[in-house]
């Protein structure tokens, strides 16, 4: 019967990044976040003709609805990996608008502001979701599990064990703070809609350096929802 001691040393011969857990769920995220963020400016500056922010977070070229959706793909690929491509499809369309759906109405409840809006489109969802993007999260979907999965999984575990171990804490560190930091500075932001004044150090420094102009500049298309 092996000891626990073998069994460490076993799971420390193993590559950081071997198989799937915690440490390349993360990348997936890190690596979803940009591209997401990247896909949607380029689309933005073609569509309309200008650059407007597409970023998530306060810090970096992050759009973390993409990375978190990218790791919710990954964990369900168990489910269809062996399916047709119509099931890929049909699953990961209700898959993503389900998703879509709940960040906005988390988005809503919480911070009183939504970054999109369908009232107007054909078969949505409260405004929330509707068939063409759960389409499009469908054709990601199938496009994900064949075509981007294997080569950026294959990408990741380049990373090398030492220096990546340091790296991915270092960048975890990084991603927590940016993400309580922008979740401070928006809500911050929904207390001045709604004209509460700063009763603390930190809502001072937040007023200070994440004024309504520069949250504006992040954040163009987050509106504020009027309470019925």
């Amino acid at each position: 019967m092996r000891g626990l001691g073998d069994i460490m040393n076993r799971e420390k011969a193993l590559p950081f990044l071997a198989g799937m857990n915690g440490y390349k769920l993360f990348w997936i995220f890190m690596v979803s976040s940009v591209i997401g963020y990247l896909v949607e400016t380029v689309y933005c500056v073609l569509y309309t003709g200008q650059y407007e922010s597409k970023q998530g977070l306060l810090y970096g070229p992050f759009s973390p609805i993409y990375g978190f959706g990218a790791v919710l793909l990954t964990l369900s690929m168990k489910l269809f990996i062996k399916r047709t491509d119509l099931f890929v499809l049909l699953f990961c369309g209700a898959l993503g608008a389900g998703f879509e759906f709940v960040c906005s109405l988390f988005q809503e409840s919480v911070f009183g502001t939504v970054s999109w809006e369908y009232s107007q489109s054909h078969l949505n969802l409260g405004g929330r979701t509707n068939l063409k993007y759960a389409l499009i999260w469908g054709l990601f979907g199938v496009l994900y599990a064949k075509k981007i999965y294997p080569p950026l999984c294959k990408l990741i575990e380049k990373i090398p064990d030492d220096p990546g171990r340091l790296i991915t804490r270092i960048l975890l560190i990084f991603m927590l703070l940016n993400i309580i930091m922008s979740v401070v500075a928006v809500h911050r932001r929904g207390q001045r809609y709604q004209g509460v004044p700063a009763s603390s150090y930190v809502d001072h420094v937040i007023d200070r350096y994440y004024n309504d102009d520069y949250m504006n500049k992040i954040y163009p298309n987050m509106k504020f929802v009027e309470k019925k």
